[in-house]
């Protein structure tokens, strides 16, 4: 076992649960669970920065 392993998922996890819960606060009953896995799972292994990116126009197009 390695203990920077358990801190990544950690960090991870983290960067996940802010991001759905700010989309959530932003779109209120537009939040969609299954768009927003869509967003976060459709391009694969990418940095987080882009996943916020992705997140932000998600937001942005919703107004």
């Amino acid at each position: 076992m390695m203990p920077g392993q358990i801190i990544s998922y950690e960090i991870g996890a983290d960067f996940f649960y802010r991001q759905r819960d700010r989309a959530r606060e932003a779109l209120g009953t537009d939040f969609d669970y299954p768009t927003f896995h869509r967003l976060v799972l459709e391009e694969g292994s990418v940095p987080l920065w882009r996943i916020e990116d992705k997140i932000d126009a998600w937001i942005a197009g919703a107004d």
